[in-house]
């Protein structure tokens, strides 16, 4: 179960139990003339089951609310306890709050960088920037390469369902650089354009891993780009 989803189910059950004190509460005051610390004394040990008696003879009116509070209170109560349990017990909820903690923090970033793929290349960039203390945010289709940018402490966008859906995850309304390196052209690309779409003023560094198409990426809005086969002939050639 997602996490927001367990916090919204949590506070509703919350709410309800709240709901049943307050009735409790105001029901045995008005039946029985319980004063209302009375009346939730009362309430409490009947929804929590503790079973100490009556604090005074109960009406038959009162013995109606007090079974009405059993069915309702302590189902709500029982089932609360046992969801807060199994998220424990499961070991999700510290790694639920990591996600969730770690998507505000990237919600809140501003004029950061987002590295498109976290591969060798990808990976060298972020580990230069971590180093300068620059914000950035990584992102790879790698269930793997997500893991190990976990493990290396980078901030990093979690399951996602198409590459548009994750620049925006990342931030890309707000970012300040596209950094692509991934090893599919056709990728470059469709980042290139549609990040220039949702933010015009972004600045795209892309790689390219074939020179036939360094033209493709930048009539698609690449501000610069690295052509590895070219890059590394030209530095092979100097070497000799």
């Amino acid at each position: 179960m997602p996490l927001r989803e367990f916090l919204r189910r949590f506070y509703f059950n919350i709410a309800f139990i709240i709901f049943v004190l307050g009735t409790g509460t105001i029901g045995y005051t008005l039946i029985e003339d319980y004063t209302p610390f009375e009346a939730l004394y009362m309430t409490v040990y009947t929804i929590t089951t503790v079973g100490f008696g009556e604090l005074k003879p109960l009406h038959t009116e009162g013995r109606i609310l007090t079974i009405l509070l059993i069915f309702t209170g302590v189902g709500v109560t029982g089932y609360t306890l046992i969801e807060i349990v199994n998220l424990v017990v499961n070991g999700d909820l510290r790694e639920r709050i990591r996600k969730l903690s770690m998507r505000k923090t990237v919600t809140a970033l501003k004029n950061h960088v987002i590295i498109f793929g976290i591969g060798g290349v990808g990976n060298e960039v972020a580990k230069d920037l971590q180093k300068r203390n620059v914000p950035f945010v990584v992102v790879d289709h790698s269930s793997e390469a997500t893991a190990q940018a976990q493990k290396r402490g980078f901030l990093h966008v979690d399951k996602f369902i198409d590459n548009e859906e994750a620049l925006i995850s990342a931030g890309v309304k707000d970012a300040s650089v596209l950094v692509l390196t991934t090893n599919k052209d056709e990728i470059n690309i469709f980042l290139t354009l549609a990040a220039k779409d949702i933010n015009p003023k972004i600045r795209v560094i892309s790689r390219v891993n074939s020179v036939f198409n360094e033209d493709n990426i930048k009539r698609a809005g690449a501000d610069e780009i690295v052509s590895v086969p070219r890059t590394a002939g030209q530095k092979i050639a100097a070497l000799i």
